[in-house]
């Protein structure tokens, strides 16, 4: 594995088929293919994926608060009920 502190330095590691790289500049991980880098992470995007599935975790358990107050109510309304 390489570390590099920008796109120039990228530009000058040599091609050798499997090596990763990481650059600080844009915080990526690269790896080398036979001809060509493939990007396998971006810090920014990464972040976006976690805040979005952040997001929908809040949702989800507010959905299931919401179900579990409801349910609550409706059993004791049940229960006061019976019990009158």
């Amino acid at each position: 594995m390489v570390v590099v502190e920008d796109g120039s330095s990228f530009q000058q590691i040599p091609t050798i088929t499997g090596l990763l790289a990481y650059r600080k500049d844009n915080e990526s991980l690269h790896l080398r293919t036979n001809d060509t880098w493939k990007v396998l992470a971006e810090d920014k995007k990464m972040q976006a994926q976690v805040a979005g599935i952040e997001k929908y975790v809040q949702i989800q358990v507010r959905a299931m608060t919401k179900e579990c107050y409801h349910f609550r109510l409706t059993k004791m309304q049940v229960y006061v009920f019976h019990k009158n």
